[in-house]
């Protein structure tokens, strides 16, 4: 921890050059007098971190390791500190990049409880620092394999380092802690990027600089790229080219956020990005946050498995999509060597074409149970354009198939407001592992005019009746979630995970109760933001299943 923190220097290499604007040089082009930097990082106190890293590795059962850990450091820690450094406030970097990259700065934020045991620590580690008349002190070291040097001072009760350029630490650059830490901030590690801080120079080199790099690829052509794959593959970097360089000219702050929830059990990791107001960008996001999905509803709290996609493509990648789609078919058909098949196969297509190039993509699919059977249940749906005409496709092939065939289908087997339900009794004729997940059920298809719902497995036929009746709603863009207890089953069918059900029961109980969920999304409104979570349990859930993979591992051995 020691040599970690006379390192901490390393970062303000990482965030901007190291060079330093003077005492009373004027501001940076492109930067407002008093505006707030760049770069601002903030890491919770040494104390709250080692709390952190107790409770990660108590959750994922490594107990007396941590107990290790943590007397370690108290051995270490005195009222002077750790070594100097104290343990209850918070560490930080903050960052300032100019127009001129040479007169960029970037200071690290190390809190101090006794500057001479600081000093001692360094010296211990070979670190040995020289202190001039102005009240810098001079760090040169061997044992990093740079030619840098290191400068600190002590003001505000921490210790403000930066590298190569002392003139970062004059007095009249320092901005006190209370400027650098967010208020109420209580994230294990946050990290806020201003993209209106960056000077209109910078935004073109680095936005130039990327569309370079893009131009490259769209010029590659790679083996058996047809001329439509290859023009929806440059309509693809040129939507990207253009959504990044929004981002640089119109970004407003982009977050990063870390943190280790104790009292809520979970673990968190969260991106937002916000634009500047009246910008195209911000207009974009806003309307992220506002479209609906027809399935959102459809998504059971009783679920295994969750997943929900809903994505507009821009109209000139709509358009490169379509000929793309045509060369599909199209190679599909020639595959098809049986001409009533082949017939009927291009009449299916030419009813989901509408569909296919519509550029609009809504799809749901949730796995429920497990049933006291272990088996799931599964429905899945995806918005169509013209669902009717699908739905007079299917009818005519139930028709074209030879008897035995169609005994299988029992079309209008059920209604659900107005909506025939489909029963296929082809449970038997699914492979194992299908038979393993849903049994032995029959599969239940709907086709409404927007929109084709599916499902099968012990419930498949009232899942296929909720999603038919539950109303668009708005939703994420994208959202995936899993309930390890309840998907434990569904895991037990790898050999390498053989042993979930037992590690779930033991971690979980009997139902979770929401401490098994990995979740996953991505939300549009005034802000973009994406976000992992996961239930502390969930690290004890995967150390078990480790702890197993070994244990057979070694009696392998044996």
């Amino acid at each position: 921890m020691a040599r970690l923190v006379s390192y901490l220097s390393l970062l303000a290499v990482l965030a901007a050059p190291a060079a330093a604007l003077t005492a009373d040089a004027p501001p940076a082009a492109g930067k407002k007098s008093g505006a707030a930097p760049t770069v601002v990082v903030h890491v919770q106190p040494l104390s709250r971190l080692v709390e952190d890293v107790k409770y990660l590795a108590t959750a994922a059962g490594h107990e007396d390791e941590a107990k290790q850990f943590e007397g370690l450091l108290k051995s270490q820690t005195s009222e002077k500190g750790f070594k100097g450094v104290d343990t209850k406030r918070p560490f930080g970097l903050y960052a300032n990049v100019s127009a001129d990259i040479t007169q960029s700065t970037s200071v690290v934020l190390v809190p101090i409880a006794d500057e001479a045991a600081f000093l001692e620590m360094l010296e211990e580690f070979d670190h040995k620092p020289e202190k001039g008349g102005d009240g810098i002190y001079t760090v040169k070291s061997s044992k990093i394999p740079l030619p840098i040097e290191f400068y600190f001072r002590f003001a505000n009760k921490y210790v403000y380092v930066t590298a190569q350029n002392k003139k970062a630490l004059d007095k009249a650059s320092l901005l006190e802690p209370a400027k650098v830490f967010p208020a109420g901030q209580t994230a294990t590690l946050s990290a806020a990027f201003q993209f209106s801080q960056l000077p209109d120079d910078i935004k073109s080199i680095a936005i130039g600089q990327i569309e370079l790099a893009l131009a490259d690829r769209k010029s590659e052509k790679r083996p058996g790229e047809t001329d439509a794959q290859h023009k929806l593959k440059e309509e693809a970097i040129d939507a990207v080219s253009k959504q990044v360089a929004d981002v640089i000219k119109d970004g407003g702050e982009l977050r990063l956020r870390l943190d280790v929830d104790r009292k809520a059990a979970e673990l968190v990791a969260e991106v937002a990005l916000g634009g500047k107001e009246g910008t195209p960008l911000s207009a974009r996001l806003t309307s992220l946050g506002q479209t609906t999905s027809q399935f959102s509803g459809a998504l059971g709290g009783d679920s295994a498995m969750n997943t929900l996609l809903h994505l507009t493509l821009p109209e000139a990648l709509r358009k490169a999509l379509s000929p793309v789609i045509d060369e599909g078919v199209q190679k599909a058909l020639e595959n098809e060597k049986d001409e009533t098949r082949r017939g009927q196969a291009d009449k299916f297509f030419k009813a989901l074409e509408p569909s296919l190039k519509s550029g609009d993509l809504d799809v749901g699919f949730s796995l429920r149970g497990p049933s006291k059977d272990k088996h799931y249940t599964f429905v899945a749906a995806v918005k169509l354009k013209d669902g009717a005409a699908v739905e007079r496709v299917v009818r005519d092939m139930v028709k074209g198939l030879p008897e035995r065939d169609r005994e299988k289908f029992k079309l209008d087997a059920e209604t659900v407001d107005g909506v025939k339900v489909h029963r296929l009794d082809v449970g038997k004729e699914l492979d194992a592992r299908a038979r393993q997940t849903v049994g032995e059920h029959p599969i239940y298809l709907a086709i409404r005019d927007n929109a084709l719902v599916a499902g099968a497995g012990p419930e498949g036929l009232s899942a296929v009746k909720e999603a038919l009746s539950a109303q668009p709603k708005a939703g994420p863009q994208f959202q995936f979630e899993v309930s390890l207890a309840r998907a434990a089953e569904l895991l037990a069918q790898e050999q390498e995970t053989k042993g979930a059900p037992a590690a779930a029961k033991r971690v979980f109980g009997n139902s979770g109760q929401g401490d098994d969920t990995i979740r996953f999304t991505v939300t549009g409104g005034k802000e973009l933001k994406i976000q992992v979570s996961a239930k502390a349990k969930v690290l004890k859930f995967f150390a078990e299943l480790d702890k197993q993979r070994k244990g057979k591992a070694e009696d392998g051995a044996d």
